[in-house]
């Protein structure tokens, strides 16, 4: 009986945890610049993707593009923070949640 209840509790213990990780909702927030590599000029309308922890989505909604000088930022409550940015011509660039990072893009040759 004893280690009936002790189970019990422990079952109980786990399923409240699990709970209460699970609904943990994870905030984001981000911002950088994006430039060309070789030039060293801002890269307007590059678009940053943050990738989702939703079942069935790759990217969260709306995407955010850079502004005339290359700015972005983002907020999202996911808790998966890789960050890529895409533009056309350019090589992809993925890392982490970015928070005042400048990201120096490389031109494919031939474009």
């Amino acid at each position: 009986m004893v280690q009936n209840q002790n189970q019990l509790r422990g079952l109980i213990l786990f399923s409240f945890l699990a709970i209460v990780l699970y609904s943990c909702n994870c905030h984001h927030e981000g911002n950088g610049y994006v430039y060309d590599d070789r030039t060293r000029t801002p890269i307007e309308n590059a678009r940053i993707e943050i990738m989702a922890a939703v079942p069935g989505k790759d990217t969260l909604f709306p995407a955010v593009y850079t502004d005339s000088r290359g700015f972005f930022q983002y907020k999202h409550n996911s808790c998966n923070d890789m960050v890529t940015i895409y533009k056309k011509n350019y090589i992809g660039h993925s890392l982490k949640d970015m928070q005042g990072d400048t990201i120096y893009l490389e031109y494919l040759e031939g474009n």
